[in-house]
């Protein structure tokens, strides 16, 4: 997992877990890190669009970071927003459309049967390079390195994830694109 930190105007830190495909280098992207470095110092940690293990290559690297901070407000987006819950010790959270569930099309027998694949290949088709899916304002580099397909060893750990979502108190806002 790639991580950059980006100084700011103060030394608060704010911990960003961007979602599947995004990218630090996203002109989107790099807009709201700009936004967010005028209140933080901004550690944002980029996700491999392929894994086997969601705790270990997801979870584990944002736990080690945070570890060593003394304090910190969590940002998810996506899926950063599945991995959040699964992060201790935030003064607060903000998920932007977290991935905490799939939706009804994405609950069929194939997509069943291609998540039992022990394959970690990116076959799965998916919405992530569509306009109309992820927004007018996606750049079509964005989109053109998106992809659009998924390992079934990522989406069976996603589901895995969503299944075991822990609660976590305190204070937390939700923004859902529409």
């Amino acid at each position: 997992m790639r991580r950059q930190t980006f100084e700011g105007e103060s030394d608060d830190e704010l911990v960003f877990v961007l979602g599947w495909g995004n990218r630090i280098d996203h002109e989107n992207v790099q807009w709201l890190i700009d936004e967010l470095r005028s209140e933080y110092r901004v550690s944002v940690f980029e996700l491999p669009d392929t894994i086997d293990d969601f705790v270990e290559e997801y979870v584990v690297p944002v736990e080690r970071y945070v570890d060593g901070l003394d304090s910190f407000r969590l940002l998810g987006h996506s899926t950063g927003g599945l991995i959040g819950p699964y992060i201790e010790g935030a003064e607060t959270r903000t998920y932007l459309s977290p991935w905490w569930g799939y939706d009804e099309r994405q609950q069929g027998l194939a997509l069943t049967l291609l998540r039992k694949l022990p394959l970690s290949v990116p076959i799965v088709p998916t919405e992530a390079n569509d306009r109309d899916v992820i927004g007018e304002l996606a750049t079509d580099r964005q989109l053109a390195e998106e992809g659009g397909r998924a390992a079934p060893s990522f989406l069976r750990e996603v589901l895995y994830a969503q299944r075991a979502l822990p609660h976590r108190g305190g204070y937390c806002r939700f923004l859902y694109a529409s």
